[in-house]
């Protein structure tokens, strides 16, 4: 974050992924705990030292995102399934991932003031949201589609705001800034590869 404290995952003595929240050297890595399970992963911190990360539980196969302030591991839970992960936080403490549903699909959702929400999709089977914003725009990608969320326009396919271009499928979207900015990985139909892309909004 802005204050340049890093999280992340590191093995501990017993060989178990842990969540971890560096600082600064005085007091190294700390390891944030799990909740109920033997692992844990941090995937991202917000500038007021919040964090977003996902966890086993004590229930054995069961994974849960979770919102980690002030010293404390919150399990935010699933969309009805066994598997939650959570991937961005914004500094309004919406955490954004993806997680199984009661009829086992992968949906990406939103957790926003105590709860969690499906992204829907695009006409696939799965979706899975990678990145949010501080105006809360989300970014993923649905079947090889990628996405742009908002809680006014909903769900909406990146190659259909870019207009019409044959030479060009945008198929992830994984980070969004707070100007709205999209990087992601595209096709290049012409050179027939696939490429890092950056969309920037022209309205």
């Amino acid at each position: 974050n802005q204050s340049g404290h890093v999280v992340g995952t590191s093995d501990n003595d017993a060989g178990a992924e842990r969540a971890f929240l560096y600082v600064d050297a005085d007091s190294g890595m700390q390891d944030l705990g799990t909740l109920g399970g033997l692992q844990s992963r941090a995937n991202a911190i917000n500038n007021l030292g919040q964090i977003a990360g996902d966890s086993s539980t004590a229930i054995a196969g069961e994974e849960h995102a979770f919102l980690y302030s002030n010293g404390v591991m919150e399990d935010i839970g699933t969309l009805g399934g066994s598997l939650a992960y959570a991937n961005d936080i914004n500094d309004a403490a919406q955490v954004v991932g993806v997680s199984s549903t009661a009829q086992g699909e992968l949906s990406a959702f939103i957790y926003s003031e105590g709860e969690m929400v499906p992204l829907g999709l695009l006409g696939g089977q799965r979706s899975y949201a990678s990145g949010i914003n501080n105006h809360g725009q989300v970014v993923g990608f649905t079947d090889f589609v990628g996405f742009l969320w908002d809680e006014v326009n909903g769900l909406r396919d990146l190659n259909e705001m870019i207009g019409p271009d044959p030479d060009w499928l945008i198929l992830e979207a994984i980070s969004v800034n707070d100007r709205g900015q999209v990087v992601g990985v595209g096709f290049d139909g012409i050179n027939n590869l696939q490429r890092p892309v950056l969309l920037t909004p022209v309205e």
